[in-house]
């Protein structure tokens, strides 16, 4: 018997050695502890911290999901920062939320409240409850929702307001309540939407809404605040997510063309179709051809090669904002380089010699390693649509060569040879008419008596005749014989 009682009493030493040994102490009081099943319970709880540094406490409630512990306005999690040696108090609130009791009695809430060095201890709220029913059963809504946002299939906290978002709602029944009627509340800054529904007892659900933003709306920060309520009494939330809404910059390219004779007018708008600012190029395609008569106001840059040939400019756009470009084609240049062109073979034809002299050589031989003998050819040609009348055609000979005296059978006599003692000499004939197209030859032998050496020069032969009684002249080309 000695044994058990010293026993007992080293027990009670050291149960309140252990007590004594925590870094903090709680105490309650009640403020409102007697409620009915729909009431709300409040206690104060005061906190010492014995310890010689500052701490962080935690509180929270170890019977939930039947009692709900919380603070006004909703603090989560339920924290305390207490300087060394100091205290401070908060006031907890005690929510039934899925209880079952039998006449009027009372219950304890039990509160954890731990420290930052890891010291806990349970604190009660002492919570009674009346009722003039012999069995009182409280259900009250307990609600788990969560929300999801999904942009392309992924779950994103980052939205592009060009595409549509899917919210994706999930809720789940904890208890016997059937949910006839809910509203989901979805809102931001930037949008507000709810959804209808219904949940039965202890029943799952996910519904789904699908919100499309203004593109252009400004990139941002925003917060999503989903809130459940049924009968217009909020069962659970607001629940509070951050999300942002994401920059992006998009040019659209507007052409009106106008079409004229050898012209194309075009204006191009480049237009800002994006909610944030574009700093960069612009284009519009061209061609190899087209660049060569285009004309751009104000100046554009001709980039690229060959299929990729495009007109650039650089251009800084706020949202919204929109620049032209003026693109002038002008291909009437053609048009008078053709003119141009058809005018210089008129007045090629008009202004050229319809007769045509053409003077070659032959018939070369050597001697001693010079030049001795060679044939003299000039082809007359009319090339014109008109007959040519009384043609004279002239051709020198240089002192060191002389005329053969054989003459060739078939080509054309000559009328006249005059030789000069200094000059050479000079052949002449005279063909009276030369129908279009017709062509007569006229050759001679020139032979030297010493054998001419290096390059031997002959003039241009010469000829003047009549068209439409009109005196004209012309002359072939000059020849150069090496030895």
């Amino acid at each position: 018997m000695l044994r058990k009682c010293v026993l007992v009493v080293l027990l009670l030493v050291l149960c309140s050695f252990l007590a004594s040994a925590l870094s903090f102490d709680a105490e309650v009081s009640k403020i409102q502890d007697t409620i009915d099943i729909e009431g709300i319970a409040e206690f104060n709880l005061t906190i010492y911290n014995q310890a010689d540094y500052p701490q962080k406490f935690s509180i929270r409630t170890l019977d939930y999901p039947q009692w709900d512990v919380s603070t006004r306005p909703l603090i989560n999690p339920i924290t305390l920062e207490i300087p060394a040696y100091g205290n401070d108090s908060i006031t907890l609130y005690a929510d039934p939320l899925n209880i079952i009791t039998k006449g009027a009695g009372a219950i304890d809430v039990n509160v954890q409240v731990k420290s930052s060095t890891g010291d806990k201890k349970i604190v009660p709220l002492r919570v009674s409850i009346v009722s003039s029913e012999s069995l009182l059963s409280g259900y009250v809504p307990t609600l788990i929702a969560s929300v999801k946002m999904f942009q392309d299939g992924e779950d994103t906290k980052e939205i592009d307001p060009r595409k549509p978002i899917l919210f994706s709602v999930s809720l789940n029944n904890q208890n016997p309540l059937n949910f006839e009627s809910l509203t989901i509340k979805l809102e931001s800054d930037t949008f507000y939407e709810e959804i209808k529904t219904q949940l039965g007892p202890r029943e799952k659900n996910t519904t789904q809404l699908e919100v499309s933003l203004d593109p252009n709306i400004d990139p941002q920060k925003d917060k999503l605040t989903m809130t459940v309520l049924s009968d217009g009494e909020v069962i659970e939330g607001p629940l509070i997510s951050s999300f942002s809404i994401l920059s992006y910059s998009s040019i659209s390219r507007n052409v009106v063309e106008n079409k004229g004779f050898l012209k194309v007018l075009k204006d191009i708008t480049f237009t800002n179709i994006g909610n944030s600012k574009f700093e960069g190029k612009v284009n519009v395609e061209t061609t190899p051809f087209s660049k060569m008569f285009t004309i751009t106001r104000p100046k554009g840059e001709i980039v690229g090669e060959d299929k990729d040939l495009k007109i650039e400019w650089h251009v800084s756009l706020a949202p919204g904002e929109e620049t032209k470009f003026t693109l002038s084609e002008n291909y009437s240049v053609i048009l008078v380089l053709i003119i141009l062109i058809i005018i210089g073979i008129v007045a090629y034809k008009i202004t050229k010699s319809p007769l045509i002299l053409e003077k070659e050589v032959s018939n070369v031989k050597k001697k001693e390693g010079g030049l001795s003998e060679f044939k003299i050819i000039i082809t007359v040609r009319n090339r014109g649509l008109k007959k040519l009348e009384n043609i004279h055609i002239s051709d020198k000979v240089p002192k060191i060569a002389d005329i053969g005296k054989e003459l060739t059978i078939g080509t054309l006599q000559p009328v006249k040879i005059m030789k000069h003692a200094h000059k050479g000499s000079m052949i002449k004939w005279v063909i009276d008419e030369l129908a279009p197209g017709e062509e007569r030859i006229i050759n001679y032998r020139l032979m030297s008596s010493l054998s001419i050496l290096g390059d031997f020069s002959l003039p241009v032969a010469k000829a003047h005749f009549l068209e439409n009684n009109k005196e004209k002249r012309t002359k072939s080309n000059s020849l150069s014989i090496s030895s």
